[in-house]
């Protein structure tokens, strides 16, 4: 590992898209995920950033280095979730329900109708942005590597750094 995969205090965003981070609008953009079957569309409800250089470069050829302007980052664990799910009505919104409860991964948490719902629960509970632990195969590698993930909700608290 090189001095410059991890840095205190900065974030990274790997990404294929020309787009300056500003202009990412959460809940709006389609963003690949690689399933079982190959490749699925899916909206994000939210700006996934790293705090390993690495980790982002798995997610596209172009990092940005990203100074961000958080102030309450949510940290995602069982009992957080929970409580999600807790507010949602298994009778009423059974699909919804069954897909927050059943995520195999957290970050299936912000993709999506439950995205949509998890990320709006989120600020009503008084948060910009969420941070989790994940580890994910290194392309065309038998190995792993892992980075703490924040999703930030709201881009205008983000700014690129040269």
């Amino acid at each position: 590992m090189n001095w410059l995969t991890k840095i205190p205090n900065a974030l990274f965003h790997g990404t294929d898209s020309l787009l300056n981070i500003n202009d990412y609008e959460t809940g709006r953009d389609t963003s690949n995920d690689y399933g079982l079957f190959g490749i699925v569309k899916t909206t994000r409800h939210g700006i996934f950033l790293t705090d390993n250089m690495d980790f982002a470069k798995e997610y596209g050829t172009r990092v940005i280095r990203i100074k961000s302007t958080l102030q309450n980052t949510a940290n995602i664990n069982d009992n957080l979730r929970y409580e999600f799910i807790s507010s949602i009505d298994p009778w009423n919104e059974r699909d919804l329900w069954i897909a927050a409860k059943y995520a195999q991964h957290i970050w299936q948490l912000f993709d999506g109708e439950v995205g949509s719902r998890f990320v709006n629960w989120l600020k009503g509970e008084g948060y910009d942005s969420a941070t989790f632990d994940e580890e994910i195969p290194v392309k065309e590698s038998d190995s792993f590597v892992s980075g703490n993930t924040t999703v930030v909700f709201d881009p205008s608290l983000l700014q690129e750094v040269d």
